[in-house]
């Protein structure tokens, strides 16, 4: 029997985030017959801890910070000669800082994931980005617009491409089947919804660069136009600044913090919003696409990569709210908005289902290990 590839991971907690979902949603689907993966995790806690703790990989709390991440270098050194790691895997910025260091030091295969823009400016910190980033055999990234951006901090080189996958959010598509028994007007009465008005729906935490702020302003003035759209805001709001006591009073804006059963968010929504300012490729964009159902996003990169406007999707200009607002109103009165949805659905299937990407990925262990 071959000996199984042992896959160290390095990550932050397992909050809700972008990136503690991608990873769960592969771990969910990986071979664990051929891998066997463990997880250095800075702390041990977030509403996915459980769904992480049911998964058969080995979970090590180094109970530090991410900068403090560096600290626990020789225990890292230990923990992998003892358990024999093939590949140490660094999943955003800190984290793959520290598997570069800990790959230095024991010669084992460094592999990274980057799922953001990047957040470094100085010199020095874009020297070490490119040393990590020329040691690690592959690197995955979620959007083009970051590919383009490491290869930058290499050389560009043709050569150096081959050391980059890009690799689209993986999801977890299992609870979107069960969308389609809910009955949507049952959830609107549940919910509070008293108009025959859409419901727009934004999830995802509340801070600068999510852009609640432009998608609650656009919706004030369609609303003050006459429109009656309905707004649900699904997240936790790290940024009180941005959703405030105000816009809680309104009678179209509805507010939850954290909704358990997010099948049923899903299936009141009419239509998704992503009024981002920056980031990678938003996770809830794909999830959308396998949902079939509409969206409207900024068009930063990572979206636009996606969304082929008014076919399987809507664009409108990042941070501008006036061009928001005319294409919420242009799709409100759209009448084969239905179809867009299926288009969406059928991208998903054809080029962003998660067995592809987790086989690549597994492909790419199999050969670097």
């Amino acid at each position: 029997m071959n000996k199984k590839i042992r896959i160290l991971h390095i990550t932050s907690s397992f909050f809700r985030g972008g990136v503690e979902s991608y990873l769960l949603n592969f771990l969910k689907r990986a071979d664990h017959g051929r891998f066997e993966h463990y997880i250095f995790v800075g702390r041990d806690d977030g509403p996915l801890k459980e769904e992480y703790h049911r998964l058969p990989v080995k979970i090590v709390t180094l109970r530090t910070s991410p900068k403090r991440f560096f600290y626990s270098i020789p225990f890292g050194w230990f923990f992998c000669l003892k358990n024999r790691i093939d590949i140490i895997h660094g999943h955003n910025y800190w984290f793959y800082r520290y598997a570069y260091f800990l790959s230095l030091l024991t010669g084992i295969t460094l592999f990274t994931s980057n799922y953001g823009l990047g957040l470094w400016k100085r010199k020095r910190q874009l020297r070490l980005e490119s040393a990590v980033f020329r040691r690690a055999r592959i690197n995955t990234v979620i959007s083009k617009a970051i590919l383009e951006k490491e290869l930058e901090l290499i050389d560009g080189s043709e050569s150096s491409r081959e050391k980059f996958k890009l690799i689209y959010p993986i999801i977890d598509d299992g609870p979107m089947k069960k969308t389609s028994s809910y009955s949507k007007e049952a959830l609107r009465s549940r919910f509070g919804v008293d108009n025959d008005k859409p419901v727009f729906t934004i999830i995802g935490r509340i801070d600068k660069f999510k852009g609640h702020r432009i998608a609650i302003d656009a919706m004030k003035i369609i609303n003050r136009n006459g429109l009656r759209v309905n707004l649900f805001i699904v997240g936790a709001n790290d940024d009180p600044t941005i959703l405030g006591e105000e816009d809680l009073e309104k009678d179209y804006i509805r507010y939850f913090d954290y909704y358990e059963d997010i099948e049923e968010i899903w299936a009141v929504t009419d239509l998704f919003l992503i009024p981002s300012i920056s980031e990678g490729t938003p996770l809830v964009l794909v999830e959308y696409f396998a949902l079939g159902k509409p969206v409207i996003a900024s068009d930063i990169s990572g979206n636009a990569e996606l969304i082929e406007d008014k076919q399987n999707g809507f664009l409108f200009k990042t941070g501008d709210v006036d061009d928001l607002v005319k294409r919420i109103e242009e799709v409100i009165e759209k009448d084969d908005i239905g179809k867009i949805g299926t288009n969406a659905e059928e991208f998903y299937l054809k080029n962003l289902a998660p067995e592809k990407y987790v086989a690549e990925i597994e492909s790419c262990y199999r050969d670097y290990s």
